[in-house]
């Protein structure tokens, strides 16, 4: 089983229906009972992995669960910001639990919580589209390499999908 995919031959539908449940599982979080640093930290990655997740989605041309991904992300990281604000998430949870540069644009803050999440959604979307066009297996890649092809974006975008396991933030139960 070395070097073969997860999804490829035997047993293909019951392995994704077992990484389906195990998704369902974490993403079932009541995110409207969040009380504790792990449920912090889970809003604030379901809200960056949703936005990330809707930028590969976007570029797959899987346009039906474009709006699901971002609607979550939306609903997620309002919740979120709205918690910290009313300093409901502690310095250690922030330097434990939530993604370094969601803190940042938390500390500097906005005239409303949907600016501060708008700036969330910007650079979490950048970031992923950047993945897409700029870099290879993370490194920045020279101008003149850049992918610029749609249909080659389309391919990368697709593979980022299903490898970030997005299909399963974006099941309809997933929350």
């Amino acid at each position: 089983m070395v070097g073969r995919p997860f999804f490829k031959g035997k047993g293909n539908k019951m392995r994704k229906t077992i990484l389906i449940l195990m998704a369902a599982l974490v993403f079932s979080h009541p995110s409207s009972k969040a009380s504790s640093t792990t449920d912090y930290g889970h809003l604030s990655k379901i809200t960056l992995e949703s936005f990330r997740c809707g930028t590969y989605a976007t570029y797959a041309h899987k346009k039906e669960v474009v709006p699901i991904l971002y609607e979550r992300g939306i609903e997620a990281g309002r919740e979120f910001i709205k918690a910290a604000r009313n300093g409901k998430v502690t310095d250690k949870e922030f330097q434990s639990a939530i993604p370094m540069f969601m803190g940042w644009i938390l500390q500097e803050g906005g005239p409303s919580d949907d600016f501060i999440l708008g700036r969330v959604f910007e650079q979490s979307t950048s970031m992923a589209a950047e993945s897409i066009i700029k870099k290879d297996k993370g490194r920045l890649l020279p101008v003149d390499k850049w992918v610029l092809d749609s249909d080659l974006q389309k391919s990368i975008a697709l593979n980022k999908y299903e490898d970030g396991n997005c299909w399963a933030l974006a099941q309809p139960d997933a929350k």
